[in-house]
């Protein structure tokens, strides 16, 4: 199998689309929807990154969550800590971008836990029908939001 194929493969079973045909006919016969070619549509750009992408984006969405915690944080040795996990660039680069729609926080939490939240913004904006390959899947507006920003920042990098 080619690299294009295997990757391709990935993409499809990521989107819970290489599903044998007696698996869509029971979930079907189940009530369970499967996506439609809007949900198709509405695929964000970054699902289809190679993994190591995938987790700088949920870090820079899990980072932009916590902007307002992160504009006030004078610990340096906490803001080394994210550094050190996160990469000065970008610390750096959710540091000085203007994001009007991040949420106010009250603290800074450690970097596995912004993280985790970056991995839980990523699923909670795909489409709800999509549950079935990624449980947090909920189609909220605003995680979208910070995904599509996070990804955008991630690629400007």
């Amino acid at each position: 199998m080619s690299v294009r194929t295997a990757r391709r493969s990935a993409q499809l079973e990521a989107l819970g689309a290489n599903d044998t045909r007696g698996t869509r006919f029971a979930n079907q016969m189940a009530g369970v929807a499967g996506p439609t070619f809007t949900d198709l549509a509405a695929v964000p750009r970054w699902l289809m990154l190679p993994t190591d992408a995938l987790a700088r984006v949920a870090m820079a969405a899990g980072l932009l969550r916590h902007k307002a915690a992160l504009d006030r944080e004078l610990s340096g040795q906490k803001l080394a800590a994210l550094a050190e996990v996160f990469g000065d660039d970008l610390v750096d680069a959710v540091a000085s971008l203007p994001v009007d729609e991040a949420p106010e926080t009250n603290t800074l939490p450690p970097p596995e836990t912004l993280a985790a939240e970056g991995w839980s913004i990523l699923e909670g904006g795909l489409p709800t029908p999509f549950a079935t390959r990624f449980p947090k899947a909920s189609n909220d507006a605003q995680a979208r939001a910070l995904a599509e920003t996070a990804f955008d920042l991630v690629q400007s990098l």
